[in-house]
């Protein structure tokens, strides 16, 4: 499982090196627990596409690790998602669904404490898709160097 911080697309190749660099550089901010409760559904209205649970605690932190490496993008020519970043894993998605999975999945779902990661890390991954799944490369990684 991954937790995007920066969705990139498609990237032209001559691009990746400076990106990577970028990336790799340490962030100033100190490893933190990130915990995962509350379980919900994408899109917000009609059939759901997609499960999801959200992150409780540690979110500030990890808002401050995704707005530090957009800014960094950002600097190369990436452009800043418009949408508010909502930390999230996305567990499943469904093929068909109909409005009425989402109200069966919602008053099935807890709010206990599912997970708790250590984040001493971000990945920047180049994703091969394929009709097997997804593979994922690593190309840089920029390590939380416990300094604010």
């Amino acid at each position: 499982m991954h937790l995007t911080l920066v969705f990139l697309g498609e990237i032209e190749p001559a691009r990746v090196d400076a990106m990577a660099a970028e990336i790799s550089r340490p962030v100033e901010q100190p490893p933190f627990d990130l915990v995962f409760a509350g379980f919900g559904v994408f899109p917000p209205r009609g059939a759901p596409r997609a499960l999801w649970i959200g992150a409780r605690r540690g979110e500030a932190e990890l808002r401050r690790l995704q707005e530090t490496l957009a800014g960094r993008l950002e600097r190369l020519g990436v452009a800043r998602e418009t949408r508010p970043f909502t930390p999230h894993l996305t567990l499943a998605r469904w093929k068909s669904s109909r409005p009425s999975d989402r109200s069966r999945v919602l008053q099935s779902a807890h709010d206990r404490v599912v997970a708790r990661v250590r984040i001493d890390h971000a990945t920047l991954y180049h994703s091969r898709l394929s009709s097997g799944g997804s593979t994922y490369v690593e190309l840089a990684r920029a390590t939380l160097s416990g300094r604010c």
